[in-house]
Formats: C-alpha cells, sequence, structure tokens
C-alpha cells in the first residue's frame, strides 16, 4: 500500500528528486533498449513455434524433441542416440516398428542440413532489404493494394515481399499483418505485428509500437509490461507511473515485474512503494543491498524513520556472493565464506549416527554451492565441466577421467547454498545393489548427484589436502543419475585426479555417501 507521502508525489517533486537521488546505475537501462531486446525474444519463441510443426516429423519418438545427436537404426528411423541405446541395452525393440535392433549409426551434420533447409523466417521481413528505392517500391505497393482490392491477399504477400527489398519503413510493412489475418494465420500474423513494432520501435515511434503491441494482447501474449515501459520512456507522467504499479504487481512472472519497478524509479526515484516491491524480488545480493540502502536514503528524507530503519536493518545482513573464483577456491582456507545457518552448526556439533564415537564434523564434508564460477575474471554458470576448469587453473588435479556420456552442463543451484556429505561410504553399502544402498541412508539423507559429490571431494582436498573417496583402498559413492541403464559414480582419487566415470554392476569398492543440504543465512 502506499503511504500518505507516497500518494502526494507530484510532478514537480518527481522532477527534482531525479537530480537528488538518481537511480542506482543498473536501472538506468532505458526502456526503448530493454523493450527492443525483449520484443526480439518474443518474436523468436514465436518463430520456433511456428516452426515446431516443421520439426515434428524430424523428431526422437522417445524423447519427443529434436534429437541433440541423431542416429538412425537399422530398420531405418531416426531416434536421439541415447534414447535408443537405453532401448538397445535393455533389450527393448525399435519404439516405432519393433524390429530387434542390431545397429545403430550416427548421422554426421544432420541437425546443420535440416537447419539449412528450414525458413529463416516464415513470414515476411525486411531482413532482405536492398536499399531504399521509392519508385520501385512504390510499383511493388500499388500491386499489392490491387491485389487486396481484388483479395489475392497471397498474391499480395508476393508483391509487398518485392517492396520490402526496396524499403524498409515500418508504414510500408504495417498491411502485412492483417494480410495474415485475413489468410487465418494468427500465428503469422502476431510474429509479423512483433516485427512490425521493432521497425516502428527503430524508428522512434514509440507510441505507435504501444499501439502494435497492444493488439498483440489479443492474441495472449504477455506485452503488457513492454507496453509499461514504453509508456514511462515517452511520458513519465504521475498518471503512467500509478498504472505502471498496477501492471508491475499484477505480472505473473517475477523478471516482468522487476522491469517495470526499475522503469518507475528511473523516472520517480523516490518511490519508497516501487523499492518496497522491488527489494523482495531482487535476487542478486550486491544489487539487493544497494536497492536497501537507497531506500533508506530516501525514507530518511521522507521522515519516515521507521521504514529508514527496517531498510538498514536489513542491508545489515551479510552479503553472500554467488560467485567463486578461482584465486578464492584455492585459497580455501581463508575464503570469507557466509557464516554457516544455526541448522547447519547444530548438524555439525551432533553425534554422529553412522560412525558411533565421532561428531559429523569429524565425518563430513562441509562443501559451499556456488552457482557461478569466474576462471577468466567473467562469471559462467558453475557445471560438471567449469567445476573442472576452476580446479585445475587453480593448481588443483580436477577430474583425471570424465566419462564422455556424462552432460557437462548439469546446473548448479541458483542461489548459495552449503552442503555436506560423508567423507567415506556408509558403512556395509560396499558391494550391495542401488536399492539396498538406500536402505542404509539415515533419515534425512540422499544420494548425491554427480556434481554434487565432485564438487565436495574437489573442495575438501584443496582445504585440506585429502583425497577423501580415493584409491587406497579403491572407493566410489554411486550417484543419483542413471545413464544408459548405468549409475554414474564419483571416486578413484588419486594425485592425478577424480574419477567421474559409471558402474553397472555391483563391487567391493562401489558405495553410497550420505548427502543433506542447507540454506545459507539470508536466503
Amino acid at each position: 500500500m502506499c503511504s500518505s507521502f507516497e500518494k502526494t508525489c507530484s510532478s514537480s517533486s518527481i522532477e527534482a528528486n531525479r537530480l537528488a537521488y538518481p537511480p542506482p546505475a543498473n536501472l538506468k537501462q532505458t526502456a526503448f533498449e530493454h523493450c527492443t531486446a525483449r520484443v526480439k525474444l518474443v518474436a523468436q519463441q514465436v518463430k520456433l513455434g511456428i516452426l515446431s510443426g516443421k520439426l515434428s516429423k524430424l523428431s526422437c519418438p522417445i524423447t519427443a524433441d529434436f534429437p541433440k545427436d541423431p542416429v538412425l537404426t537399422n530398420c531405418g528411423h531416426l531416434f536421439d542416440r541415447i534414447a535408443i541405446q537405453q532401448w538397445k541395452d535393455q533389450g527393448k525393440p525399435c519404439a516405432l516398428c519393433r524390429t530387434p535392433l542390431t545397429q545403430i549409426t550416427p548421422i554426421h551434420a544432420f541437425r546443420e542440413f535440416v537447419e539449412e533447409r528450414l525458413p529463416k523466417d516464415p513470414v515476411l521481413t525486411c531482413s532482405n532489404f536492398k536499399g531504399q528505392n521509392q519508385q520501385r517500391a512504390a510499383k511493388c505497393l500499388e500491386l499489392a493494394k490491387s491485389c487486396i482490392d481484388e483479395k489475392d491477399y497471397a498474391e499480395a504477400l508476393e508483391f509487398y515481399g518485392k517492396a520490402l527489398q526496396h524499403t524498409n519503413a515500418s508504414a510500408d510493412y504495417a498491411p502485412i499483418p492483417e494480410l495474415y489475418d485475413q489468410l487465418r494465420e494468427p500465428e503469422k500474423a502476431t510474429l509479423s505485428r512483433l516485427y512490425l513494432s521493432l521497425y516502428q520501435l527503430q524508428e522512434d515511434k514509440i507510441q505507435e509500437a504501444i499501439k502494435t503491441l497492444e493488439f498483440c494482447k489479443r492474441d495472449v501474449l504477455n506485452v503488457s509490461y513492454l507496453i509499461a515501459g514504453l509508456k514511462l520512456q515517452s511520458c513519465p507522467s504521475l498518471e503512467n507511473i500509478e498504472w505502471a504499479m498496477k501492471e508491475a504487481s499484477d505480472q505473473n512472472n517475477p523478471d516482468d515485474s522487476i522491469f517495470i519497478y526499475k522503469q518507475i524509479l528511473g523516472s520517480a526515484p523516490d518511490r519508497l512503494d516501487a523499492y518496497q516491491q522491488l527489494i523482495p524480488l531482487t535476487k542478486d545480493p550486491k544489487e539487493k543491498r544497494e536497492l536497501l540502502l537507497k531506500a533508506a536514503e530516501i525514507a530518511h528524507v521522507a521522515r519516515q524513520f521507521d521504514l529508514e530503519m527496517i531498510f538498514r536493518k536489513e542491508a545489515e545482513i551479510p552479503l553472500i556472493s554467488n560467485v567463486i573464483s578461482k584465486k578464492e577456491w584455492a585459497a580455501s582456507q581463508t575464503i570469507n565464506l557466509p557464516p554457516y545457518p544455526q541448522a547447519l552448526k547444530d548438524f555439525l556439533a551432533g553425534d554422529c549416527a553412522i560412525w558411533p564415537g565421532k561428531k559429523r564434523s569429524e565425518t563430513h564434508i562441509v562443501v559451499p554451492l556456488f552457482p557461478q564460477v569466474a576462471i577468466n575474471d567473467a562469471p559462467i554458470p558453475s557445471t560438471l565441466d567449469s567445476l573442472d576448469q576452476l580446479d585445475k587453473s587453480s593448481g588443483g588435479p580436477g577430474y583425471r577421467f570424465l566419462w564422455d556420456q556424462i552432460p557437462k552442463n548439469i546446473p548448479a543451484e541458483k542461489e548459495f547454498h552449503y552442503a555436506v556429505m560423508t567423507n567415506d561410504v556408509i558403512p556395509g553399502s560396499r558391494n550391495k545393489s542401488y536399492d539396498a544402498q538406500l536402505q542404509l541412508l539415515p533419515p534425512g539423507y540422499e544420494v548425491p548427484g554427480v556434481f554434487d559429490a565432485a564438487r565436495a571431494v574437489l573442495w575438501e582436498n584443496r582445504r585440506s589436502g585429502k583425497r577423501c573417496f580415493n584409491d587406497n583402498p579403491w572407493t566410489y559413492t554411486r550417484c543419483k543419475e542413471v545413464i544408459q541403464g548405468y549409475h554414474l559414480v564419483v571416486g578413484g582419487f588419486a594425485p592425478s585426479g577424480l574419477i567421474v566415470h559409471y558402474y553397472r554392476y555391483d563391487y567391493e569398492d562401489m558405495g553410497v555417501a550420505g548427502w543433506r543440504k542447507f540454506k545459507a543465512i539470508g536466503h
């Protein structure tokens, strides 16, 4: 709810405070730039939706998706390699014709072959524009209009296609969406309107672009947040700001709400109600603290001291970085990690039921889970592949073997977490079936994922020099992922590195570790 102070903001106070309290740098991105990028993204999604019908006949019958690694079976059917290999390993016949599977043949460059033959755009665009020639354009446009009068809409499109080689004006493109409407092709009509709005924005015709996008709302496209941003860009009046506040609260996608609130603060930096709504949606801790401190400063000027105290108290919560650099990874003993949450402290101080007579702090690895890593000063997602790069680039051994069938881009958590993993396999879990191993896990534990286990073992090595799950004796933990019928495993850690592999059968060196996660303070 708006306070009485916030409700009495006038246009003059907005302008004065815009100079006195400029918004943080990350709020200065213009609506024009953002909207242009987002319209392109929405257009791309609509385009892919139209083309998906053409790709459906080329999808894998098992995954119902375009095959990432396409293969042909001996009976001549197309599948994704991993999916059909699992069927073959399980003794199943072809999923389409039930023929016994005897051979699987890779189809090299299949994806490129198909994509090169798909239309670049299913609707007319200005991409074939060769240069302005108004005389030639006018002749083609006149012929197109004659075809429209005769209700020959398909031929009219052909003449518009020729005209767009000589003109890229939004006004000349404007009739095209209506032609797709007449041809009863609503998806193409929507896509062409998105392109029209882009052309209008390029010509700085913001009001016309708003009208075009408003027409797209008829097609159940969520473009209201784009419209709100453009309205604030063209006219940051108090009326438009109040309307934008309502639009922001009505959005289903938090990113869309964030965009509108940032545009509001770009126009009216003293809107405390916008800060109050934006701060809980902001995930980046540094950005969140910046917003809290700015809001506290504005609350102080507005003499809303209770609100100021709340903002400042929340800003004092320790910053939790979502990125770890190779320098910090290498200096793991002195890294400035967030404080342990109380639940984790209590857990580590407790008696270990797995290894009686010891505390859990003696029998568990504590591992910080960072969503991103920075190897060359640029944050990239933390994945199985970037973990190996991080460890090796900071002087560690990384992997000495990584099975090439394991996805290298298994994503990390979206926010920083702590986790614990037992520093050895559960006693009695070796040489047992996976189901029997699960029964040995104490309540509250789960089997680690392959990425989780690799992070824990490599982190402990950097922190203490220990090689948990090593090759003396040979020790692996089974992981929860299964590929081609094989459980993935992590272990066999030697001075040359860690093994990330698979095993199908039960062996003496094959046990299972226990894994638990804990949220960090402030999350």
